[in-house]
């Protein structure tokens, strides 16, 4: 994304840069000339000349290598991935990205790159339709910002967050683009707001109801505004083209709808975006025919759906390619494993030559026969082994529960109950104690619905998962006072969950928040469910102090939660470092249950 200042502003320091550019090299000083370099690269990129801009990246780059400069050399990647994803070179992009990441991640000095670079990859993912990896790298970019209070990109991460979100969940959009918003104004971030107005006005244009068209307008002037003041191109047509529509579509004025979409329409060279392209020939085809200019509603249709045609074109042959290169690596891994079978038979073939005699033949059989009987013992007894222990693990993890739930109705219901004996002992009962006794009464029978839940799988089965999640982490919260975030998307993502899955997953969430309350030390725990066809992804972070894998891997806790995932064949990824939090990631296919319901 292209970042835009005042052009006298950006004058002003191009020049400068410039001297100091001419100066580092005259004196020949290379720690001073990959800085100006990368300053220069940096004013081509603010001004769109890209083609320059990469020329003095790498020109950076190279100086910040001989005197190893990484704050200089992890910037310069970080803006020539920018420059490719900008092209729709999205390898090459990633390929950059991750070199920048590799450099600015062994200094905390430069999160503010790691971060970006971070949001940078998301980015990418989002054009290729991966919300799972999406949402994984916009949350480590979030963590890292949160961190280290970097508010100018924590703002431009919750904006790129929103616009994740608008396809399908409309509140988590407004959510996250309004705190963008919030942040944005704080720190007066002019260009960051120029997209989050104009992405705020097209949620209220194109997702909710007629009522709040009026803010669509309200958000979308000022985006265009601002996008004017900077002369910002892209922003300037998106602020033109949503307009457009929204006189066409809000207030049915299409001269002043056509006046809109035909200055997007003088921007469109600026544009790389197809699917803008594709709304605005729709929309001045729309418009046009409303105006009885039936002529140019034909023409502006063929160019609709001959760039949508086109992109069709494109994407088959890129399918097609694909295939074909998979074909061609399939047919060469064919032709390896055809050489190899013929040696093997060659050696094979030689192999019995030198044993002609029926005793050798006899002898081996015997040999081959003794060795597989006695590794099937040595397998079978493996395998005992192995039950026993888990048994041994799902009695202790039972007995561990029991004493839990001995504690919580010895420590919390018994006391209770005594204090309450003890006043209905009492001569005489004032009104304060027969208040009390009221009050009293109501939380120890809070208190005994709430072991009763955990115990209770019929009420799990009674209650939609998604309640249930919500009420485990309002219970949590309430009780431990961390702060929970919870985030799902689609909102019906849990809504097929079978019953077997159901029962596994909420008992997971409640095993890992558990080990959260007695060992994290944790300030934030966020919960994310995302799906993605019939991929359903479970994601639990905390800003806890982390714990050593190997170490704690054999744990009760952590054994629960393995066995679990493993009984509804799902794959469990767990990511800690002492220090640095936990993420625990479950992924789950909607097909394939075991007939195993565990308490």
């Amino acid at each position: 994304m292209h970042i835009h200042y005042s052009d006298s502003d950006l004058d002003k320091a191009y020049k400068a840069i410039e001297i100091s550019y001419n100066l580092s090299k005259k004196n020949k000083n290379t720690k001073l000339l990959a800085k100006a370099t990368y300053g220069l690269g940096y004013c081509y990129y603010l001004y769109e000349k890209d083609s320059l801009s990469e020329v003095y990246m790498d020109e950076a780059s190279n100086y910040a290598k001989k005197v190893n400069d990484i704050e200089t050399l992890s910037k310069a990647l970080n803006i020539k991935g920018s420059l490719y994803n900008y092209k729709n070179q999205k390898k090459k992009a990633l390929k950059y990205f991750h070199e920048s990441v590799k450099y600015s991640s062994k200094d905390v000095k430069l999160s503010n790159n790691t971060a970006d670079v971070l949001s940078n990859i998301a980015n990418i993912y989002v054009t290729e339709n991966d919300t799972i990896n999406a949402l994984r790298y916009y949350h480590d970019a979030i963590k890292i910002q949160k961190k280290n209070k970097l508010e100018n990109s924590l703002s431009n991460t919750y904006n790129s967050l929103g616009v994740l979100y608008m396809n399908g969940n409309q509140d988590s959009a407004l959510y996250y683009i309004n705190n963008a918003l919030v942040l944005g104004k704080k720190n007066k971030l002019d260009y960051q707001l120029i997209s989050q107005y104009l992405n705020i006005g097209i949620i209220y244009l194109n997702f909710l109801d007629t009522k709040h068209y009026d803010k669509a307008k309200l958000n979308l002037i000022e985006g265009l505004r601002l996008a004017n003041k900077f002369n910002v191109s892209r922003y300037q047509f998106q602020g033109n083209l949503y307009l457009g529509i929204y006189y066409m579509k809000a207030e049915k004025n299409n001269v002043k709808a056509k006046k809109y979409l035909d200055n997007a329409l003088k921007l469109l060279k600026e544009n790389k975006d197809h699917d803008y392209n594709i709304e605005l020939y729709k929309a001045l085809s729309t418009v046009y025919f409303n105006l009885s200019v039936y002529k140019k509603a034909f023409f502006y249709k063929n160019l609709e759906n001959s760039l949508k045609d086109s992109i069709f074109s494109l994407e088959k042959n890129k399918q097609i390619h694909e295939i074909q290169t998979k074909f061609d690596v399939e047919r060469k891994d064919f032709q390896i494993n055809l050489l190899k079978l013929e040696k093997r038979n060659k050696e094979t073939e030689n192999l019995w030559i030198r044993f002609t005699t029926v005793v050798g033949i006899l002898g081996l059989l015997t040999i081959g026969l003794i060795y597989k009987s006695k590794q099937k013992k040595k397998n079978l007894l493996l395998l005992q082994e192995h039950e026993v222990k888990r048994m041994q693990d799902v009695v202790k993890s039972q007995d561990d529960e029991r004493n839990r739930i001995a504690k919580d109705l010895h420590d919390g219901v018994g006391n209770k109950l005594s204090v309450l004996k003890h006043i209905l002992h009492q001569q005489t009962i004032s009104n304060e104690d027969v208040e009390f006794l009221k009050n009293g009464t109501k939380s120890l029978m809070k208190e005994v619905r709430e072991i009763s839940h955990d115990l209770s799988i019929s009420l799990i089965n009674q209650k939609p998962i998604l309640e249930l999640f919500v009420d485990l982490l309002d219970t949590f919260q309430n009780k431990t006072n961390i702060k929970i975030e919870f985030n799902i998307y689609p909102n019906n993502a849990l809504d097929s969950l079978k019953t077997v899955k159901k029962i596994h997953l909420y008992r997971i969430l409640q095993e890992v928040l558990t080990n959260i309350e007695k060992h994290a030390v944790a300030k934030q725990v966020v919960i994310t469910v995302t799906k993605n066809q019939n991929k359903l992804t479970l994601i639990i972070e905390d800003d806890g102090k982390g714990f050593n894998l190997k170490e704690a891997g054999a744990g009760i806790g952590i054994s629960n939660i393995k066995e679990r995932v493993e009984l509804i064949k799902g794959q469990l990824t767990i990511d800690t470092n002492i220090g640095n939090g936990t993420t625990i990631i479950i992924e789950l296919d909607e097909d394939g249950d075991k007939n195993s319901v565990g308490r």
